[in-house]
């Protein structure tokens, strides 16, 4: 059995407009009742129900099919019955295992049970269901997702040192003031994201679903035990254009333009100064660290220095993926002593399990941001500290970046402007 890393998870929101797939989907309803005999006669509601699980099911098979899979294999819980719904499910979920065993027994897919921890339950389509997926040759442009998805969504992450590993835990909370208001703005945003003319032109890569565009905002706790609260984390995620690659950005179109890409120059530097009530220097921070070229090990810089905000703990060792990005040979106590001295104003804050709290005010920037251009009818991309927008608005979107920043901070940030593409 394959480990749950070589897996697709399961969607139950992607939906597909191929005929194929909505037909097998209304015969699985209508044979239902025959299927799984039952006290009393399928209502209709029920038997919608079947036929828009069924065709989720089958819509994550082919999307990994158009997504360039060979065999598509399908994450999946098959605790869905026996837990309550949460925010964060789609409702008339609850029927998924009866159905996936009902579409395996009826040979249309292999289900795969597991009752090994670390070792998720799967489906795979049949050979005759994967040859007729692939004969359609299924596009990005035949793929969508139902709006519905809860789009303020609190987790804690609980980390396992010993092994190595983690486990994200949904919190199912109770609305408030707080809550119904990011939501809202969270529904205007994405009502207005959803009409933008966004594209990608096919630049022979794996393909691009660009109607993947409903942003959700993810919070934290600190600890499992906390009462919610909603002023930790908080950035931006289930864009499009955010998992890809920065050698492929040139390839975005809005309203047919290439784009800008934007930023907040040292945005985590320059939220730590505002937090402990001290100006940073102006110019590029990352400079600033005696003995290394902030230019050439920009990246690797901001890597260290993000983690030290994060970690409550005195940096050690430098993380894997940060030594390729830093000169050869230099040890985590000289780059942590290195930072301390360049920023000796927020020596505190290093190492004070800041991280996330400056990542909710990254958010709030950014949330705000987006919601300026969208009152100028000007679609923008967000990524975690920047944007893209269409070249010839460029210098409105820096303008309304740093406007947002002094009204969220009291202070602009300084913008930069990463890439103009062709």
């Amino acid at each position: 059995m394959l480990e749950s890393g070589s897996f697709r998870k399961f969607d139950p929101w992607l939906v597909t407009d191929r005929k194929y797939v909505r037909t097998i989907a209304q015969n699985v309803a209508g044979a239902y009742s025959s299927i799984r005999p039952r006290q009393r006669k399928l209502r209709t509601y029920d038997k919608k129900n079947v036929e828009i699980v069924t065709r989720a099911i089958l819509a994550n098979v082919a999307y990994a099919v158009a997504m360039g899979d060979d065999l598509p294999i399908i994450a999946v819980s098959l605790r869905a019955s026996k837990r309550k719904l949460t925010r964060y499910d789609r409702s008339g979920f609850a029927i998924l295992p009866k159905l996936l065993e009902v579409l395996s027994e009826g040979g249309l897919i292999e289900l795969r049970k597991s009752d090994r921890r670390g070792v998720t339950s799967s489906y795979v389509p049949s050979d005759h269901l994967l040859a007729d997926l692939k004969r359609f040759r299924l596009a990005s442009e035949h793929f969508a997702w139902e709006h519905g998805i809860e789009t303020i969504n609190l987790s804690v992450t609980t980390r396992d040192y010993s092994t190595q590993t983690r486990s994200v835990e949904p919190i199912d909370y109770e609305d408030t003031d707080e809550t119904r208001r990011f939501r809202e703005e969270m529904t205007r945003l994405n009502k207005f994201l959803g009409t933008a003319k966004f594209n990608f032109l096919d630049d022979d890569g794996p393909p691009v679903l660009t109607s993947h565009r409903d942003l959700v905002r993810y919070f934290k706790l600190n600890h499992a035990d906390d009462k919610p609260n909603f002023d930790l984390g908080g950035r931006l995620f289930n864009g499009w254009w955010q998992g890809l690659s920065s050698d492929r950005r040139s390839h975005i179109r809005i309203r047919n333009e290439p784009v800008a890409d934007l930023d907040f120059s040292a945005a985590f530097l320059r939220l730590a100064h505002i937090e402990a009530g001290v100006i940073a220097s102006d110019g590029d921070l990352y400079a600033n660290v005696p003995g290394i070229d902030g230019q050439q090990y920009r990246a690797g810089l901001k890597k260290i220095i993000n983690s030290m905000f994060f970690r409550d703990t005195p940096l050690i060792r430098i993380p894997s993926d940060a030594k390729p990005l830093l000169p050869r040979g230099i040890t985590g106590k000289e780059i942590r002593e290195a930072i301390l001295s360049a920023f000796p104003a927020i020596r505190h804050v290093f190492e004070s399990g800041i991280g996330l709290r400056l990542m909710f005010r990254e958010s709030q920037v950014m949330v705000r941001s987006l919601s300026r251009l969208m009152d100028l009818h000007v679609p923008a991309m967000c990524m975690h500290d920047g944007l893209m927008v269409q070249r010839s608005k460029a210098d409105i979107a820096a303008r309304e970046m740093a406007s947002a920043s002094a009204e969220i901070l009291g202070q602009s940030l300084p913008i930069k402007l990463k890439t103009l593409y062709k």
